[in-house]
């Protein structure tokens, strides 16, 4: 399925899988889930307990909530991580380099550690 504009999510335990997204995402509610994905803009989590595997994002990645979990995503920049207990595994960052809109294995970079927001600080 193809969105042409944002997807705002604003219910608790909504599950999204297979999806494209022309514009930007907003997870506003809790415990949601975002599977196998393409995000063309930016991906905002203000939601606690959000997880998302297998997407590639092409804007910014802006982390507002508690207890996010990234798991083999592909970004082209790194999280900005605000909340606590975000959780991160097998995450890299991509740049486009022949800007066909497709990334390839020579277009993948570093490894993206997510660095939480401390409760000390």
């Amino acid at each position: 399925s193809v969105i042409g504009g944002d997807l705002d999510i604003r219910k608790n335990n909504a599950l999204i899988r297979g999806i494209r997204v022309a514009g930007d995402v907003f997870i506003e509610k809790n415990n949601a889930s975002i599977v196998d994905c393409v995000i063309e803009g930016n991906l905002t989590i203000r939601g606690n307990n959000t997880r998302v595997a297998l997407c590639d994002v092409w804007g910014e990645v802006t982390i507002e909530a508690n207890n996010t979990v990234l798991v083999s995503n592909r970004f082209a920049s790194r999280p900005a991580v605000n909340g606590n207990n975000t959780v991160c595994g097998s995450n890299v960052t991509f740049d486009d380099l022949d800007d066909d809109g497709i990334v390839t294995d020579d277009e993948l970079g570093d490894s993206v550690v997510c660095a939480s927001k401390s409760k000390d600080k």
